[in-house]
């Protein structure tokens, strides 16, 4: 039996918990539109033939000027899954596009982690297929500025 780790971080109501449920194909993690539906870390797994991927959805991660407590405490939760991660997924709505956080965030997990590290853009079935490309291309852009300047 082989088994793997994979994270999904990102900003708050970036579609991780979505995705977790389409990758397993039943709702086991809460969906809102409201921001901090997901407070802890949440465990799913998928068995194929011989081997089990574990995936590991997160809270939303927060801008460390949000001080609050709860804020700080799903920060801690979000960010302790890249030491045991295999894989790491980065989620950004593709409604926003990539900003100013995503760069600082994805910074720190390619600082942080040891794991591959894949960007995708979620919510695409609610844009037009021009906003998708636009959205795409600028964060293909900033992502490639990001990892020069590593």
């Amino acid at each position: 039996m082989r088994c793997g780790y994979v994270a999904l971080l990102g900003k708050p109501n970036a579609g991780k918990s979505t995705l977790l449920n389409a990758c397993l194909g039943q709702k086991i993690a809460g969906v809102s539109t409201k921001p901090q539906t997901t407070r802890n870390k949440i465990l799913g797994i998928d068995v194929i033939e011989e081997s089990q991927i574990i995936f590991l959805d997160t809270p939303g991660i927060h801008s460390s000027h949000q001080t609050t407590l709860i804020n700080q405490m799903m920060n801690r939760a979000a960010w302790s899954v890249l030491d045991e991660s295999d894989y790491v997924c980065y989620l950004i709505d593709g409604r926003i596009g990539f900003s100013d956080e995503d760069r600082i965030f994805l910074t720190d997990i390619l600082k942080k982690s040891k794991a591959p590290v894949e960007v995708y853009l979620t919510k695409s079935d609610s844009l037009k297929k021009t906003v998708i490309a636009q959205n795409a291309r600028i964060a293909d852009e900033q992502l490639s500025c990001l990892v020069k300047q590593m």
